[in-house]
């Protein structure tokens, strides 16, 4: 099972072709319920009961995706064998206001580019569309801040309720998490590793066949008891 960050998704044929079946959620609109990182666990558990999926299973989580894997873990401890927590810590302060100068057409994709920043330009390349008059992103942008906002706040209790092993991986390069905190994750929480992939927020895209690779290698171990 793999849960995605807020529109930086991107695939992976690496970790596809290793042998691994991969499930990937869709993140709810706020159109069908408010998004919560409370309610991205039963969202995920929903839909492994509605396929069939009713042993626990590794789940991979990218970004707001790594919160809804430990909360997945913490609260539905049968559900979760392992978990992979990607470029996320526990305590979490973003603003998102910015991003509504992003909103609306932009006559070249340069514009935008510019618009959104360098910070967060990279990690929204799949996010910006081609329409008829220009350029734009290809989500809503009061959808985007009701996401950075379920995100805020410190989640370090959850994190240390849930007890499978883990896996936390840095993007070497990534300005949106902290080093220090998420070595930190590592050694606070039991059979939990640490490692730092070079790329930025979106390793698994920058990295595709180390992030694979570090993946593989830890999904292969032996799983804790249920």
């Amino acid at each position: 099972m793999r849960c995605t960050g807020n529109r930086t998704v991107g695939s992976n044929p690496t970790l596809s072709a290793t042998g691994h079946s991969k499930v990937v959620p869709i993140q709810r609109s706020p159109e069908m319920h408010s998004i919560t990182v409370e309610a991205g666990p039963s969202d995920v558990a929903a839909l492994l009961d509605h396929i069939g999926i009713k042993t626990a299973v590794p789940v991979i989580g990218h970004s707001f995706g790594g919160l809804v894997a430990y909360h997945m873990a913490a609260r539905m401890p049968e559900r979760v064998s392992r978990m992979v927590i990607v470029d996320i810590g526990t305590s979490l302060d973003e603003e998102g206001e910015f991003t509504r100068a992003s909103a609306g057409v932009f006559p070249l994709r340069e514009k935008l580019e510019e618009r959104i920043g360098a910070r967060l330009s990279p990690y929204l390349q799949n996010s910006i569309h081609r329409v008829e008059d220009g350029w734009c992103l290809n989500f809503e942008i009061e959808e985007f801040l009701l996401s950075v906002a379920a995100l805020n706040g410190n989640h370090e209790q959850t994190w240390a309720s849930s007890h499978c092993p883990a896996l936390v991986i840095k993007g070497a390069d990534s300005p949106l998490s902290d080093r220090k905190d998420l070595k930190a994750m590592a050694l606070e929480h039991p059979d939990t590793s640490f490692m730092e992939i070079a790329g930025g927020h979106s390793v698994h895209i920058d990295a595709p066949d180390a992030f694979a690779a570090a993946v593989e290698e830890f999904l292969d171990q032996e799983t804790c008891p249920s």
